[in-house]
């Protein structure tokens, strides 16, 4: 995989964008229908913004629970997109997603499908990277929280 070839402002102004794109995509798929204008709308931006992103190589944001590492510091807290998609992305398990690639609307769409499923059935079905790694596709790559390594690190330090 490549790395970026965007200078530090303008990878971390793309990444500003993407973020508010997967809020938008996110907070719509959660409104409407997938057939929805208001999805086909969202999708077009999400693509735009991860067409953007990984233009010049990979985009890898690292998510907390308030805040995305790009290059390990947080983008500017002052925006509250970064910030809404943080708290988003950790509360649907994202430990870090990479954006690889131009994705297509139907990628798009799954992505949005598969971060929307509801909390149990997305851990029954072993968690968000799981179903996504079913999904077989290279463009969004996506890394999960593994709350059991936590459990038992800190059963080890207790």
């Amino acid at each position: 995989m490549t790395q970026r070839a965007a200078s530090a402002a303008e990878a971390t102004r793309m990444a500003i964008g993407l973020a508010r794109a997967m809020t938008i995509g996110l907070r719509s798929w959660g409104f409407y229908p997938p057939e929805h204008p208001a999805i086909a709308v969202a999708v077009e931006r999400f693509i735009a913004a991860a067409t953007e992103a990984s233009a010049g190589g990979m985009m890898q944001l690292a998510v907390t629970p308030h805040a995305l590492l790009l290059d390990g510091l947080p983008l500017d807290s002052s925006d509250q997109a970064a910030v809404e998609c943080a708290e988003l992305l950790h509360d649907r398990d994202i430990l870090q997603i990479t954006f690889v690639a131009a994705p297509s609307d139907a990628v798009v769409r799954s992505l949005l499908a598969v971060l929307t499923l509801d909390r149990e059935t997305r851990r029954a079905r072993g968690g968000p990277a799981a179903i996504w790694s079913a999904e077989d596709q290279v463009a969004i790559l996506l890394e999960q929280i593994d709350y059991q390594e936590i459990l038992e690190r800190e059963i080890e330090e207790g």
